[in-house]
């Protein structure tokens, strides 16, 4: 998951991370960082950090969709 995350970092068109209606929109974000941490004591829990120049509506929930399915698939 961490390397999976690695890959988000970098100027990228998150049009594909988002719900919203992107017609007038300009997608184009920088990404620069984003991490994955496992919580000090809690084996099942992890913390996502990420810092871009924006976000879309909904962008985060869906890269830890995609991110969660990184982990289910190996």
């Amino acid at each position: 998951m961490k390397e999976a995350a690695s890959y988000l970092v970098g100027e990228h068109d998150f049009r594909n991370f988002s719900q919203a209606q992107l017609e007038r929109q300009n997608t184009v974000r920088v990404c620069f960082a984003a991490d994955i941490e496992q919580v000090p004591n809690m084996s099942s829990m992890c913390v996502f950090s990420i810092k871009a120049s924006g976000f879309l509506y909904h962008q985060i929930r869906l890269t830890m969709a995609i991110l969660g399915k990184k982990i289910l698939k190996g």
